[in-house]
């Protein structure tokens, strides 16, 4: 089956993307921006960073920008441009029902299977899946989360912090990862300037510049967030 993974460089979208890689084609990994503040759904932070991800996978990276409020739009303009090379397109975030309904009405009307290969995976097996294949990743932004999670390179003795509190109920926790190495990555993603932001309950670990082992030079990601 030939697919195009939606990839926001995150654990989840890996993973994802790691088990479409053992049993179909993956034409294209998919990465979405958008200009709201915090993360929607499925989008990259940075262009820059998809590119470097991209280029350690070996993999063509398509790139859509989101417009507040018509996000729908941008993805659906996205997949037509891809039906005719790809049969399905492969999720690893976990989707709610309108989220799902969303997605399946937009890979319908475009003639695409929706795949979900993480759907009813429990967050601690994904993080000890992740873990155990030795990928290393970081959390990029945090809501609600602890504070010493905040650019930190996650390990196991972390994942407790990761668990929602249970005072907290519906989505006031989140958080965000990059993967910056791991298995099917060729090279190891270094980054070279960033800066933690915290306000109030909420963080973001902004990486400024970035570069692939052994290479020359840093990206040049300004205003990377």
């Amino acid at each position: 089956m030939k697919v195009a993974v939606f990839f926001s460089g995150g654990k989840d979208s890996v993973l994802a993307l790691q088990e479409s890689l053992k049993k179909d084609e993956v034409r294209y990994i998919v990465s979405f921006f958008s200009e709201k503040p915090e993360p929607y759904m499925y989008n990259y932070s940075s262009m820059s960073l998809a590119i470097i991800q991209s280029l350690s996978l070996g993999l063509k990276l398509v790139t859509k920008k989101l417009e507040p409020g018509k996000e729908q739009d941008g993805i659906r303009s996205a997949l037509e441009s891809l039906k005719k090379e790809i049969d399905a397109v492969v999720v690893g975030v976990a989707l709610d029902k309108r989220q799902k309904a969303m997605l399946s009405g937009i890979c319908r009307s475009a003639g695409l299977k929706l795949v979900t290969p993480l759907a009813r995976k429990r967050q601690d097996s994904l993080w000890k899946s992740a873990l155990d294949a030795g990928y290393e990743i970081l959390v990029v932004y945090s809501k609600g989360m602890d504070k010493r999670l905040l650019g930190k390179a996650v390990q196991k003795s972390d994942l407790k912090l990761l668990s929602p509190r249970k005072a907290c109920k519906g989505d006031c926790e989140s958080f965000r990862t990059l993967v910056i190495n791991g298995p099917i990555f060729s090279r190891r993603m270094e980054i070279t300037d960033s800066e933690a932001q915290w306000n109030g309950r909420e963080g973001r670990f902004v990486i400024k510049d970035a570069k692939l082992k052994g290479a020359d030079s840093p990206s040049g990601l300004s205003g990377a967030s």
